[in-house]
Order: C-alpha cells, then structure tokens, then sequence
C-alpha cells in the first residue's frame, strides 16, 4: 500500500473514532484544519502524526489544534514582530511618526537607537507603557534620525514643569526647546493628540497587553500547581500568549512549571519553544535537555561568553561559540568531544585574530591545551605532536608552555607529556635562539 494510502486510511480511521465521541460536523472541521497545520510544517515530531493522535483521544486533539491553528507560523510571526503593533500617526515623504503599542514594534521602529524601551529581550516598554501609563512617540525622519517622546498620564511626574520629555537617538535627554529646533516639528500638536482623539485606541493597546499579561498569570499559576507527570505536557496556549507578551520572568516560571510537572527532568522537546526561552529569559534554557542551534545562537549573539547558559551543546554550537568569543574556551567540559572536532576547534582558537594578533600567542595556546586536559578529559601524545606541526612555532610554543604550567602545578601528574615530542620541539627551535622559547625549554629540563 502507498504512503497517501496510508495517510488516507489512518484520517478515515482517527475521523471515524472521533465522531464517536463529538459531533461529526465539528470533528471533519478540525480535522481540516489539523490537515492545513500538516501541510503548512506547522506541527513536528509525534504531534503531526494522525493515528498518535487517534490514541491521544479527541479532547487532547481538539484542544491542540484549537491553540496551535491560533499559533502563527514562524515566518508570520517574524514578520508580525519586526512591524509590531503601532498607530501611525503620520507618514509623508520626510516622517514617519509611530505610537508603539507592544514591545515588537517599539523594537521595530526604535532599532539603531540607545533606547532602553526598544530592547527586545527586556520588559522596559512594558514598565512605561502598561505600567507608568506612559505613551510613547516615535519620530523618524527620512534619514533614518530618530527622537522619542514619552506623554505621562500624569504630567505632575514631571519636573520643570513641562508635560512630556523627550530624548535622542542616543536617549540624552533634551528638552523641548531643543526638539522642536533639531526636527522643525510641532511636539504640542502630537501631545494633543495622543491625550485627546488616539487616547481610546492607545488605552484599548494597553489594556489588551494587560489583560494578557493578567491571563497569563492567571495560567501559568493554574500550570504550575499541577503534580508531576512521566510526561511533557507542554500548554500551547500559554506558548502562544508567551509570543504576544514575551515576559522574561513568566517565561522563567512557565518553563520551570514545565520542568516541574516532567519530574525535574530535562524538558526535551523539538518544538520552538527553546528559541523563545534563548530570546527572551535565556537562563531558563538550563531547565533543556538541549536546544537547537539557532536558539544558542541567540544566546551567544547576544550574551558572547555565556556557552555555559547552553546545555549539551553540539559541536557545531561550541564551534560558533569559539568564533564568537574566544574566552568560551573556559566553558568547554564535554568528554564526548571526538579528536577531529579538538583539531577543528583548535584551528578556530589558534587562527582567530585574537591569536594572530596577540603578543604571546602561547599564553592562550597553552591555555587551550590546558582547558583540553582537564576540563575535556585528556589529550594524546599524537594530538599535542599534531598541534606542534599544525600551528608551527606558536603551537610549538603553545606546547612547551602547557607542559611549563603543569609541571609546576599538577602534583598529580595527570597532564600529558612527551619525551619525543619535547626533544623533537626542543632539537628544532633551539637553534632559532628565541630567547623565550629557550627559556621554556631549559624550564621544562629542569623540571625532568
């Protein structure tokens, strides 16, 4: 029989059971809609599987497509994110004028700027916004400058008198006066209107942010209080209102629910999830059993030295992680590591600019080397052989130096070393009389 065959029979078959159990009009209308989700990529791993389904039951199923079809893909929601929410109050060929209403847009058209409120992975917008009452205003002209000003509900917040501020694209405060010079434009006639006839839309954009945060609050307390389970069983719907009002610390409590309820293991799923966490409250990425390269890319984009926020990182990941900040060397610590993934990673290390470019290339070389054997769980005498001839006289150097700092601080002796090599190393340099290399060499005789 043919895979659509099999496709077919197991809809009729799951289609049939349901209707055993609903109203067969409501079941072919979900099902239609499970169908779409299926072609469109929008349900991975088990959950686009129709007959696992069928053993799930149909209360499970229904729930599921119900908050996943309300789920917007990925490409839907990254273009719902760049523009976010806003009321443009103005655009002509020389302005841009924006009221933001979520944190998408107030990044969206506040990007390129110092302001604190145009952070994506930080809740400032929410605090003025939702919080402080606060409506802010975007002016962008054509050549991209930009200037904010923030309109309080309550003008007597205020000091010096004035009923709002406002700031430069490196969010300087500046005053009124200065506004209108360095734009040419009106501030009082964009006062009046966010506090007269846009003031119903922007607090209906307040008060919609509020009422999810208050239900999400609301669910995720529902969530947590659960027992635990033998089972993930992820909340999509609080997933999906997590997007709208991404809360670094409601994410962190669902997640750690979510940890919870899995009898404090490792949350190991293949959705989307982690790239949410990794954008928005990347330390609650621990609570993983791992997570996808684009989530740690995230995290290391944004963070640089942070590879220890990832857990079991692949090695793809610690390769990115490298070339990204050269100082994540002190948080490789993976036994399984392979030997050519060590050679990799050491070419990363030994021809980075931060290598090439140091004065005592070695120091970091031999750091390496170090972090290797204590940290990956040894190297071999072929391995440091293949270093010394990779990296030339600063692998040699590099070398030299490990076995220096381990002969004077490992009482154990678990450091690797050889004999060979260092005769080998010692016969070829020695005749170049670089006076530190010679200095290392009679170090390590000493020690012998």
């Amino acid at each position: 029989m043919k895979l659509f065959e099999l496709l077919t029979e197991g809809y009729k078959e799951v289609t049939q059971k349901f209707a055993q159990e609903a109203d067969p009009e409501q079941v072919n209308q979900v099902i239609a809609t499970f169908k779409d989700l299926v072609q469109r990529n929008q349900v991975t791993g088990n959950e686009k599987n129709i007959d696992w389904w069928g053993k799930q039951g149909w209360e499970k199923f229904a729930s599921f497509v119900q908050a996943k079809s309300q789920q917007k893909s990925s490409t839907q929601i990254k273009r719902k994110k760049e523009a976010g929410n806003g009321i443009i109050i103005e655009e002509t060929p020389n302005w841009l004028v924006v009221v933001p209403l979520d944190r998408f847009s107030s990044c969206f058209h506040g990007k390129n700027t110092d302001w604190c409120t145009a952070k994506i992975n930080q809740t400032h917008f929410e605090e003025y916004f939702v919080n402080d009452n606060v409506t802010l205003i975007y002016f962008i002209n054509r050549d991209g400058d930009k200037w904010a000003m923030s309109v309080y509900d309550d003008p007597t917040e205020l000091h010096e008198g004035d009923t709002a501020e406002f700031f430069d694209m490196a969010d300087d405060v500046i005053g009124r006066e200065d506004f209108e010079t360095e734009t040419g434009l009106d501030s009082r006639k964009y006062e009046e209107l966010v506090r007269t006839s846009m003031k119903k839309e922007i607090d209906t954009g307040r008060q919609a942010l509020m009422s999810i945060r208050n239900t999400l609050e609301e669910k995720i307390d529902e969530f947590v209080d659960r027992s635990p389970t033998r089972s993930v069983e992820r909340n999509l719907e609080i997933e999906a209102m997590l997007q709208q009002y991404p809360d670094r610390d409601l994410i962190k409590e669902y997640i750690e629910g979510l940890y919870y309820i899995n009898g404090n293991r490792q949350i190991r799923t293949d959705s989307d999830l982690p790239i949410l966490v990794a954008t928005f409250s990347e330390k609650a990425l621990k609570y993983f059993y791992s997570v996808p390269f684009k989530a740690a890319k995230i995290v290391l984009d944004t963070h640089k030295v942070s590879l220890e926020n990832i857990p079991n990182p692949t090695q793809e990941i610690i390769e990115y992680a490298l070339t990204v900040d050269l100082r994540n060397i002190a948080q490789v610590g993976f036994k399984w590591i392979t030997v050519p993934f060590l050679q990799k990673a050491s070419e990363i290390v030994m021809l980075s600019d931060q290598v090439i470019k140091n004065r005592h290339p070695h120091m970091i070389g031999g750091y390496w080397l170090n972090m290797l054997t204590y940290r990956v769980g040894g190297i071999t005498e072929s391995f440091l052989e293949w270093f010394a001839d990779t990296f030339g006289k600063n692998g040699a150097t590099s070398v030299l130096s490990y076995w220096n700092n381990a002969m004077r601080t490992d009482k154990s002796k678990t450091f690797i070393f050889s004999n060979e090599l260092f005769s080998k190393i010692a016969q070829k340099y020695e005749r170049e009389n670089d006076q530190y290399m010679n200095q290392l060499i009679n170090s390590i005789r000493e020690k012998l």
